[in-house]
């Protein structure tokens, strides 16, 4: 995600991406940024490199895991991945 691929993430985005998954008992900064990066298969360091449109792709994403019950499997997902 750079820089020139498109406008950055929002804040009112970013805030609507955390209390999302804090809202899914994911508290844990490490967690957080391996579920996103793992959701949006790149890495993620920092919410603050997500473009506009990673972000609302994201939180349509967390939408439907939500909806499907499916969070703690994409987390657990993302777990093995990070740690591979």
């Amino acid at each position: 995600m750079k820089h020139w691929e498109g406008d950055l993430v929002t804040s009112q985005q970013k805030k609507a991406i955390a209390t999302v998954i804090t809202g899914q008992g994911i508290t844990d900064r490490g967690e957080r940024l391996a579920l996103i990066s793992y959701l949006l298969d790149t890495p993620v360091t920092t919410m603050n490199e997500l473009t506009k449109g990673e972000a609302a792709r994201l939180l349509d994403l967390l939408g439907w895991l939500v909806a499907e019950g499916e969070v703690a499997f994409a987390l657990d997902l993302a777990r093995e991945r990070a740690a591979a």
